[in-house]
Parts: C-alpha cells; sequence; structure tokens
C-alpha cells in the first residue's frame, strides 16, 4: 500500500510541475490521473517523462504542445529555462512518437491505392516532423511537396468515383479531406505578406539552418549509372528530392521548398570523374547562387552522387580544367595535395578540427543532417587553391587559396560558410622534399577571419 501511494504522489508531482511550467492544462492534468496507466511510467520518471506519455497516450496534441512551446512567453527566467530543458529531453521522444504516426498514415494511403510502393519510400525519406492530423493531410503534404502531381490527385478522384465499395468510399473522404487541406494552405500563403527584397538569412533561424545544410554537403540519393549532366533528368530529380527533404524538416520558419533555375556546367575534370555545377535556388523571392558537385561516392567507381558544394569553390576548381584532363589549380611546385596536407596541419594545431555539435546549437535540427559528409562538418571544409604559387625566392613560393571555412560563432546564428581569400607563404626544405608554412601563417589566417566576420556581421538577423 504504501508504494501504491508513493507511486501516486511522485506522478501527482509531476504532473503538478508540468501545470505550473504551462506545458499541460489543468483539464489535462485531470485526464493523466484519471488515466488507468499513470503509474505504469516508473518511480524514477521526470516530467519530461510524463510529457512523452502523455503525447503517446492522447492526452496532450503533439501539434498543439509544439504550437505552444514555440509561442510561449514565460517572464520568469528560472521557470523558462526548466520548461526548456524539459523539452529537449521529451522532444526526441515526441518526434520519434510523431514519425511512427506520421508512417502509419503513409502505410493506410498505399493500403488504399492511393499511393505506390515508391511514393511511399520516398515519402518516409522526407516525412515531416510535425504531426499530419489525417490520411487526408498526409495525401495533401504529398501533393504539396510535389512527391504526387496535382494531376494525378484528380485520376485518383475519377477513379474512387467509379468504385462502389467501401474502400472507394473511403479513398473518396480521404481525397476530399486532401483537396480541401491544400486549399487552406494555399489561402493560407496567398494572406500572407511577403516583405520586398527580403534577405535569406533574414526569414528566421530555419532559414539559416537551410543555408547550412545546402552549403554544408548535404548528400543526395546514389545511383550506379554513367555519369550524367548537370541537367540531366537524373540530376535535377536528384536535387529536387535533396531540396524539399531538408526545407521540410525545418518548422517553424516561412522557407518554401527551393527551385533550382539557371544551371550551367562550370566543368569536367576527367581524371577525377567529378563535374562541377551551378545553379540559382529560388526561395520565395530570393533566389541564390549554389553549386554542386556530380562524381564517384566514396571512391566506389561503379556509383554518382550529387553533393552541395560552395558556388566560390566550385568555379575555382572547375572553371579552367587542364589541357590533360586534370585540375587546372595545380598549385605548382607544392601541388594540390602537398598544399592542402600543409596548410591544414598548420591551421588545425591551435583550433578544433570539427564544428561544435549541432546539439549544442539546437536541438531541432539534427535529422536535417543525416547524410552530411563528415569532412564538411569540419571548420576547415575546403581548401582550393588558385592557379600557381609564385617565387618569392630560391625556396619561398607564395600561393594564394581559397578557404571555405564554418564559422563556430556565425554558424550559430544560421549562416553558411564563409570563403576566406588568403595568400599563404611556403618554404621549401633544403633538400627539395619536404615544405612548411612561414611562420606568419597564423597572423594572416586571423587578419582574413577579422574581415570576413566585419563583412558577414552586417549580415545577421536584425542588422
Amino acid at each position: 500500500m504504501e508504494t501504491f501511494e508513493g507511486a501516486m504522489d511522485h506522478t501527482e508531482a509531476q504532473l503538478v510541475s508540468l501545470e505550473q511550467l504551462g506545458l499541460i492544462t489543468g483539464e489535462q492534468h485531470a485526464d493523466a490521473m484519471a488515466h488507468p496507466g499513470r503509474n505504469a511510467i516508473g518511480p524514477d520518471a521526470g516530467p519530461s517523462d510524463y510529457l512523452v506519455w502523455m503525447v503517446e497516450q492522447g492526452i496532450v496534441d503533439d501539434a498543439e504542445l509544439l504550437l505552444a512551446v514555440a509561442g510561449m512567453p514565460f517572464p520568469d527566467e528560472t521557470m523558462r529555462l526548466m520548461r526548456e530543458a524539459i523539452v529537449a529531453q521529451a522532444l526526441p521522444a515526441i518526434e520519434a512518437h510523431i514519425g511512427r504516426a506520421n508512417r502509419q498514415l503513409l502505410d493506410e494511403l498505399l493500403a488504399l491505392g492511393l499511393i505506390n510502393e515508391t511514393e511511399r519510400d520516398c515519402s518516409v525519406q522526407i516525412i515531416p516532423r510535425f504531426p499530419l492530423e489525417s490520411p487526408g493531410h498526409a495525401l495533401a503534404w504529398l501533393v504539396d511537396h510535389e512527391v504526387i502531381w496535382p494531376q494525378r490527385l484528380g485520376e485518383l478522384e475519377t477513379e474512387a468515383r467509379m468504385d462502389d465499395s467501401e474502400a472507394g468510399l473511403a479513398r473518396l473522404r480521404i481525397i476530399a479531406d486532401a483537396q480541401t487541406t491544400l486549399l487552406a494552405l494555399r489561402n493560407v500563403r496567398d494572406s500572407e505578406p511577403r516583405p520586398a527584397g527580403r534577405p535569406l538569412l533574414r526569414l528566421g533561424a530555419g532559414a539559416g539552418f537551410l543555408a547550412c545544410a545546402l552549403f554544408g554537403g548535404y548528400h543526395a540519393y546514389q545511383w550506379a549509372i554513367a555519369m550524367p549532366g548537370c541537367a540531366a533528368a537524373r540530376t535535377t530529380s536528384t536535387l529536387h528530392t535533396m531540396l524539399f527533404s531538408v526545407a521540410g524538416r525545418i518548422e517553424g520558419a516561412s522557407v518554401s521548398i527551393p527551385r533550382t533555375r539557371d544551371i550551367k556546367e562550370v566543368g569536367y575534370v576527367e581524371t577525377a570523374r567529378q563535374r562541377g555545377c551551378s545553379a540559382t535556388l529560388v526561395v520565395d523571392d530570393e533566389r541564390i547562387p549554389y553549386a554542386y558537385v556530380i562524381g564517384p561516392a566514396g571512391g566506389q567507381d561503379d556509383r554518382i552522387e550529387v553533393s552541395s558544394a560552395h558556388p566560390a569553390i566550385v568555379a575555382a576548381r572547375f572553371g579552367k580544367p587542364a589541357e590533360d584532363g586534370g585540375f587546372g589549380n595545380r598549385a605548382e611546385p607544392l601541388g594540390r595535395t602537398q598544399l592542402e596536407t600543409t596548410l591544414r596541419a598548420a591551421l588545425e594545431k591551435n583550433a578544433p578540427r570539427r564544428m561544435p555539435s549541432l546539439e549544442d546549437i539546437t536541438k531541432n535540427v539534427e535529422d536535417m543532417f543525416n547524410h552530411v559528409d563528415p569532412d564538411r562538418t569540419r571548420v576547415i571544409a575546403e581548401i582550393e587553391p588558385v592557379g600557381n604559387c609564385r617565387a618569392v625566392s630560391l625556396t619561398t613560393y607564395a600561393c594564394r587559396v581559397l578557404i571555405e571555412r564554418n564559422d563556430p560563432l556565425m554558424s550559430m546564428f544560421g549562416m553558411p560558410a564563409e570563403i576566406l581569400d588568403v595568400e599563404f607563404t611556403f618554404e621549401r626544405s633544403a633538400g627539395g622534399v619536404s615544405w612548411r608554412v612561414s611562420d606568419d601563417v597564423d597572423a594572416r589566417y586571423a587578419r582574413a577571419i577579422v574581415a570576413s566576420r566585419k563583412t558577414i556581421a552586417h549580415r545577421l538577423p536584425g542588422r
């Protein structure tokens, strides 16, 4: 009897905490106390565990909770921090619950013949992190994200009207719900004010992380075919999937699905089997320079992948291929590999190799980065020589390089990688075998970072 009363006291205490912090209402508190499974969570469960349990039991609506937390002011700083800590602890489990529920809706659409296996598999890859409320909502979301074309919805409706069975009627109800949802979505979008000339990085934190994801090396799906062109159907289809997969995972930001325009081939390096491409991303009223590379996936000659890249790096690396089919920027007499190895070792000796974990920046965007190349999470993502090095003396050469750098400070504001244009001096050993960077390497690097931050600071939100 004492154990039961102790468990009741513990449950009541956790629910009282949640109510005091505004995460549940008094009615939800009472519903939880009346639920037969209220004491099944365990005596060591904290407020976040109870919050997850209430979402799973349908006592707390997941969508309403996420919306309430996003817009909930709290004047008491201590209680605000407590609330944020509870939500941060509960969020992964709540999002897993949302994902399972959304997948069940996709399975229901598949079972009714409203989507096929391929569309279901594609949808699972880019499933939203917010809860889809019904099969009709799920179907509307698929149409809105062009997994299913709008014309297909009309064809499904025609087929369903010819089917008098219970399944046919169920399909008609879902299609009608989807059409109503789509109409509501479009009405909301049409009524939203869109200020002219709005910079991408002022669209909010979500848009900033969109930029980080796109320029941070998000790898698109791979396929085992011959090297395609920049504007080939396979390439553009893969890009489209990649872009709305990234954007679809960013909640709370007014970011439309990016579209690619003005696709051009920058150059093809035959020896590396890599094709550099440029394009323009159109996001609402914004036009953003974009670039990507098509090439072998992880050294696998039979696999081709598309990966995002910084436009400046792509322009420098692929703009002027050598006549023999190699890279034009050879950094002679050091060579491309020797220059990068020597310079990276010098610049990283007193600095972190990698960015702070995304968990340190935000708890809500981890899934967006599932396919990021680990090399591109380094503080120094890329080093690209510009042409050959110029002789300063018999054993000293000055080499101009472009450095793609993920600034840890600026990344917390959602800023994508920066490009530093710096000239470093390299000294050759007496035997001419090895190279070292001159002693002023740190000073040159620091000056370039300071200059870049001054420029970028003017583009931060609120400036």
